[in-house]
């Protein structure tokens, strides 16, 4: 088995090899008795394949071990001599064709590296791929156990170094570097039989190199496109028992290294000094899971994986660079881009079984990066100098899930996960032509699935908390000084996390999860757009647009003859974009913005329906999404110049705190604290100038949400939803078009739209139904419009069209043969344009004085200050009687770091009682709780409710409050 094993591996690297004699691999120093050739590279794959154990019927062996390092150059000797022959025959004309004689002799080239035949191009490949198989055990139809320790680490850097200056066709690089370390340790697999594993193991390894050459002066010359790879991939400490039994206890750390910064230049050159990165940091893993089928398992995992591609030098300005390059006067020269991905592909600390029972434990830490921003410059050039910035940092992550189908699975894991990708990019394209572009596409998100459970005729838990972060771009510089076509940027950060956790769902089971998100933080284009002009035609424009919308569903439950319960809370900060800034001063088309913002998340938290079962629904929301930012630029004495186009979006839609009861008991209880940002201020000049200055800003602030509200057929719903939203879209304008023509002019149009709104009502066809919804939004859209210039030359005039559209239904209760019972408050406070704002209340409230006005200046100020602005909820801890706990689930154990069972609890106000009797509803004066279930006695309405008490600090409560981690 283990000469097998090694002739597998040098048959799949024979290919390799023989590629490698047949270019003749060689770099500068090693082209003595042949031609050098421009490849160079190779692969090293280090093996440690030991201490693995599988169990039969005649008792537990050992597997073969085999630890050895194979690589190319081991293989390329290995061969015949008469395999190596036909690299001498296809050299020889090359050699031969570098040197013409006789009449047709022409002057010899420039050979750069001292008589380099390929003239300083450069071809290279280096992959480093450890292989780590330990410490895993396989019970077939016997016993077996691996324990052990192990370590492997792999190293290679190979930087390329030439220069294609002052000639032709010289100097250009394709590189690739990948470290790509496997390891598969600490499984085990029992079929028809029992096994067990205890490892720690560790990896380390680097595989890189940087590029430095040059174009200057030449024609195809100095140009680089290079790859770095960071791929660890893990499948670390799992467990499967097939009708057998399983348990491991893993820890395991992998790290993969692939550095290298990118550095040309192509001045005074044609086609040369161009540079590309496609750096890759991305963990792969499969750890810590556990599946019963027709068996048990049990796993206990912790590991970590780290993955960084490329590395930065200083630039100019001494800010760290990936892609250092230049065009200075030449022509589609000195480009520079990047398109690195970050972020880990991750399965783990999940628990599934069928007909048998599963339990899984543990956490996971993952800190990825890759690139890091592009500088050139294209003075005085054509086509050059001009940037591509594409940074993507999406992690996508599943862990602590459970899943059961006639069977019992728990889970329970904490997840820390950081990603980065890109920088920041400058460029110049003073006195140039169609040079120093700049195109920015920074999306950052994250998709994690995490804390879920799901059962058919079976038990299942979940559990898992999750603290992620993702980060793309930077500053975005440019510049087009007395350029033509130069210096213009085209941007669009887009910040999109998509979730679902703490979500219960089962068909004839029970499902219990839970999902904390500790801290989510997504920002994409994370710094200013700015470019300048003076003097320019067509330069210095910026268009593009934010998005910032978080896509999550958590603490949601669903059943059907089942019953479920799901609790989620959530803490989601999300940013796209920022600040842009132009300038088109005396210039033609020149320094204008177009840029759109949208701010809108779209939630669905807290929200239960059960159908013949029960379910048990809460979540606590904390989200800020941010697009955009605000808007400068200046069209003095321009032509079609320094003009602002900024649409603005901003509010949310989210259904929160609802109750669906179908021939079952049902309640959803949630408290949302949401700030929604989109767009700015927006400020400019057309003085002296000819349709320039002018700003158009649309605004909408949208509020659809639906919250605390119930339906109930032949049913018991109860429902409360609190809702406190702060949103902002667009600003003030500032302008003017003092002695200008069609400039200085502003058409702005905000508009409020509270459609759908929707809480505080309740449906009962022959049962019961409770609903209770507080809404406590503060919104502004739009702001102040200021101008001057003379108006019969159509300048300064200012276009203003607000518009307040809005449905409302709250505080109405249906009923059928049944019982509806309802409360429902509207506490809105918005402000259109430089409007007095209007409150809106029920047509039986009491109404609020003057005093009780909100100051719009504070709301303006707050974009950046979110922490100092205090207002919700507070969820109470009362007595709720946990779900049926699986009964044949073999694990009672419950201790060490993560046992759930020894966790403090947080529960929420259970629906009636054992009568499941709801009517009447009782609300604490007091606010010291949400106990609005308590005291249930029959009311034909609710009882009068003090709000000055209670509605209290939404954000400062719900910020204080945890339900239970994993």
């Amino acid at each position: 088995m283990q000469t097998w094993a090694k002739r597998g591996i040098q048959t799949a690297l024979m290919t390799g090899g023989m590629l490698a004699v047949g270019a003749g691999i060689a770099s500068a120093e090693q082209c003595a008795d042949r031609p050098c050739t421009p490849l160079g590279g190779g692969v090293d794959v280090p093996i440690d394949i030991g201490n693995n154990v599988v169990g039969t019927p005649q008792g537990s062996k050992a597997a073969p071990e085999i630890h050895r390092d194979i690589n190319t150059d081991q293989v390329a000797h290995a061969l015949p001599s008469a395999l190596q022959a036909p690299a001498g025959r296809l050299t020889a004309p090359l050699a031969g064709a570098a040197e013409p004689t006789g009449r047709h002799a022409l002057r010899p080239m420039h050979q750069q590296d001292g008589g380099d035949t390929f003239r300083g191009n450069r071809a290279s490949a280096d992959l480093v791929i450890p292989v780590q198989v330990e410490n895993n055990a396989i019970g077939l139809l016997g016993n077996a156990e691996a324990n052990g320790d192990s370590q492997q680490s792999a190293a290679a850097y190979h930087p390329v170094d030439t220069d294609g200056g002052h000639g032709v066709l010289t100097g250009n690089v394709l590189q690739f570097v990948g470290a790509v370390p496997l390891q598969v340790t600490g499984n085990a697999l029992a079929v028809g039989g029992n096994a067990g594993t205890h490892s720690h193991s560790s990896q380390d390894t680097t595989s890189g190199g940087g590029v430095t050459t040059g174009g200057d002066r030449g024609v195809l010359a100095g140009n680089v496109l290079a790859g770095q790879a960071a791929l660890p991939v893990q499948a670390d400490g799992n467990a499967a028992g097939v009708l057998g039994n399983a348990h491991s206890d893993s820890t395991s750390e992998s790290s993969a290294h692939a550095p290298g910064a990118l550095s040309t230049s192509g001045d005074q050159a044609t086609l040369s000094g161009n540079a590309l990165g496609l750096p890759v940091g991305t963990p792969l893993g499969v750890n810590g899971n556990a599946i019963g089928a027709g068996g048990n398992a049990k796993s206990h995992s912790d590991t970590e994986a780290e993955a960084i591609a490329g590395s930065t030098v200083p630039n100019k300005f001494g800010l760290p660079s990936y892609v250092r390059t230049s065009g200075d006067h030449s022509t589609l020269s000195g480009n520079g881009g990047e398109l690195p991905l970050s972020g880990p592909a991750e399965l783990d600390g999940n628990a599934l079984s069928a007909v048998g029972n599963a339990l899984a434990r543990g956490s996971a830490e993952k800190h990825t990066d890759a690139g890091g921003g592009v500088d050139t410059s294209g003075v005085g050039s054509t086509g050059s100098g001009s940037t591509i910035e594409g940074p993507v940092a999406v992690p996508v992550q599943a862990f602590g899930n459970g899943g059961s189908v006639i069977g019992n699975a728990d889970s329970g894991f904490d997840n820390v996960t950081h990603s980065s990708a890109g920088g920041n990019t400058f460029t110049n394209g003073d006195h140039s032509v169609l040079s120093a572009e700049g195109v920015n596409v920074p999306p950052a998100g994250a998709v994690d699935v995490f804390g879920n459970a799901g059962s058919v005729l079976g038990n299942a838990g979940g559990r898992g908390s999750n603290t992620t972060s993702a980060t793309t771009g930077g500053y975005t510089g440019t510049t087009g000084n007395d350029a033509t076509g130069s210096g213009n940027v085209i941007s669009t950060p887009l910040a999109p996390p998509v979730e679902g956790y703490g979500l219960a769902g089962a068909v004839a089971g029970t499902a219990d999860a839970q999902g904390v998100e500790t801290d989510k933080d997504i920002h994409s284009g994370n710094g200013k757009v700015n470019t300048n002009d003076d003097g320019g035609t067509l330069s210095s424009n910026i268009v593009g647009g934010a998005v910032a919308m978080p896509v999550q569903a958590f603490g949601d439950a669903a059943g059907w003859i089942a019953n479920v319960r799901g609790r989620g809370t959530n803490n989601t900060t999300t940013t796209a974009g920022g600040d842009t800034e132009a300038k088109g001063t005396r210039g033609s088309g020149s320094g204008n913005i177009l840029y759109g913002s949208l701010a809108q998340p779209a939630q669905l938290f807290g929200v239960a329906s059960s159908t013949v079962g029960t379910a048990d629904a809460a979540a606590l929301n904390n989200t800020a999404a941010e697009a955009g930012g605000n808007s400068t630029t200046d069209g003095f004495g321009g032509a079609g110049s320094g003009n602002v186009a900024n649409p603005a979006v901003a509010g949310a839609t989210q259904a929160f705190g609802d109750a669906l009861a179908w021939f079952g008991l049902a309640r959803g209880v949630a408290g949302n604290a949401t700030d929604s940002y989109a767009g700015g201020n927006a400020s400019t000049s057309g003085d002296h100038g000819a349709l320039s200055g002018n700003l158009a800003s649309p605004a909408v602030l949208s509020f659809g949400q639906v919250f605390g509200d119930t339906v109930s057929a032949l049913g018991v719903g109860g429902a409360f939803g609190e809702d406190g939203t702060h949103a902002a879209a667009g600003g003030n304008n500032d302008t003017s078009g003092r002695g200008g023509a069609l400039s200085g002019n502003i058409l702005n149009a905000p508009v409020a739209s509270e459609v759908p709104q929707a809480y505080g009502d309740a449906l009962a066809v022959g049962g019961i139904g409770q609903a209770t919804g507080y809404d406590d939004n503060l919104g502004q859209v739009g702001g102040r419009n200021t101008t001057e210039g003379p108006y019969r030359s159509l300048s300064g005039l200012i276009g203003y069209a607000p518009a307040n559209p809005a449905v409302e239904i709250f505080d109405v209760p249906i009923q059928v043969l049944g019982r509806a019972l309802t409360h429902g408050e509207d506490r809105d406070h918005i402000g259109i344009g430089d409007e007095t704002p209007h409150l809106d209340l029920p047509p039986t409230g009491d109404g609020l004085g003057p005093a009780d006005l909100p100051t719009f200046a504070a709301l303006q100020q707050g974009r950046h200050a979110r922490a100092a602005r205090p207002i919700g909820i507070t969820l109470p801890a009362p007595d709720l009687p946990p779900l049926p706990a699986p009964t044949a689930t073999p694990f009672s154990e419950r201790s060490g770091a993560h046992a759930l069972d020894d966790e403090p609890t947080q529960e929420l106000p259970v629906i009636g009682g054992q009568g499941a009797q709801l009517s009447g509803m009782h609300v604490d004066p007091s606010g010291a709780g949400l106990d609005r279930y308590s005291g249930l006695a029959p009311s034909p309405a609710a009882p009068p409710v003090d709000p000055g008490t209670l509605l209290g600090s939404l954000r400062d409560r719900i910020r204080g409050i945890q339900l239970p981690r994993a």
